[in-house]
This record gives C-alpha cells, structure tokens and sequence, in this order.
C-alpha cells in the first residue's frame, strides 16, 4: 500500500542498505531493500531519516542514498513566442 501523495527523493542503492530504529548503531532494524523509492525527511550529521511509500520510516547512512531527479516546474500556460 503506497501513501497518498509519496514522493521520493532518494532510492536505495543497487545492493540495498542496512536501517535502524534511531540514529544510533546499537538500534538496528530490517534493511532496506534494493532500489526502494524513499523520501528523505531528516538529516542528523550522516544519518538520514527516510520515509518509505507504504508509511514506515528508519534511519539509514544517509551519504549512500541515490538522489532522484526533479521534475521540472509546471509553466503557468502555454510556450509564447516573443
């Protein structure tokens, strides 16, 4: 089940990435799996709170994740030749 309105920022890396319950290596949690659309909401140093399509949330080394490009801006109407 994905979120209404998910928007991802990042993917997981091709071999997938540890996660932890808080920014702390003593609390570790499932990893993450390969190519996982996330939405990065926090940043803590190298930590990175990401926020996955179906709600759940973990921290991860946020220097590993994989920026996903922008879309471009909506133009307020169409092309106009000057």
């Amino acid at each position: 089940m994905t979120t209404p309105g998910f928007r991802p920022t990042h993917v997981v890396p091709q071999q997938g990435m540890p996660a932890w319950e808080a920014p702390d290596p003593a609390r570790p949690t499932v990893p993450l799996d390969p190519l996982l659309p996330v939405r990065l909401v926090e940043r803590r140093g190298d930590w990175g709170h990401v926020l996955c399509s179906n709600g759940w949330s973990a921290w991860v080394d946020g220097r590993y994740l994989v920026a996903v490009p922008q879309d471009p801006p909506l133009s307020a109407g169409p092309l106009t030749h000057r």
